[in-house]
């Protein structure tokens, strides 16, 4: 038999989502920051994400996060994060199942019970706090990029509904909040706390 490509991807899950980590096999991608890198493997390295996420591999619930160097001096690697259908900016459970793998692998050293560590996702620097007993990560805190507005009131053609107004916000991912009566339900969002289980 002759091996085209090999890759090296440790599966790891956070509340259920499945997050296969790639930790090596691909080497440094072009880009200066992590979002660069996601736009060179959007365009030409995809075939990789649908190896790893289309069947008969994965499925529509998987995630890829491929760890490569960063170029910034404060972070200790980088990711980028692969989905079935696209490569968002941002994922908290991804984030959880990446800082997982990279210290219960050793790639990153752990300090119990806990250890610092910043990564490079697209989106910009996720800063966690990891805890960490027996060799184990048993919980992942992280501070995500600010979330913010795209959209306020903004008028959306639904087929079937007709106009729907409502906002467009990013939190990791774009979302449109559902209305409650006549407000909206508006927060501001800047860290996100989860447990891994």
């Amino acid at each position: 038999m002759r091996w085209s490509k090999v890759l090296n991807v440790v599966e790891c899950h956070a509340g259920g989502e499945i997050g296969k980590v790639v930790t090596g096999g691909i080497g440094d991608v072009p880009g200066e920051t992590m979002f660069d890198k996601k736009v060179y493997l959007e365009q030409h390295l995809d075939d990789i994400r649908k190896l790893l996420l289309f069947e008969p591999r994965g499925g529509v619930a998987h995630s890829a996060n491929f760890v490569l160097p960063s170029r910034h001096p404060e972070a200790r690697l980088g990711y980028v994060i692969a989905e079935s259908t696209e490569y968002p900016a941002m994922s908290g459970s991804n984030t959880i199942c990446t800082a997982t793998v990279l210290l219960e692998t050793g790639m990153v050293p752990m300090t119990e019970p806990v250890t610092e560590l910043v990564l490079e996702a697209p989106a910009g620097l996720i800063r966690l706090r990891c805890e960490c007993r027996d060799g184990k990560v048993t919980g992942v805190r992280f501070t995500n990029q600010p979330a913010f507005a795209y959209h306020l009131d903004a008028k959306i053609e639904v087929e079937g509904l007709g106009t729907v107004t409502g906002d467009v916000a990013w939190g990791g991912m774009a979302y449109v909040p559902r209305r409650w009566g006549s407000r909206s339900r508006r927060t501001k969002a800047g860290t996100c706390a989860c447990r891994a289980s």
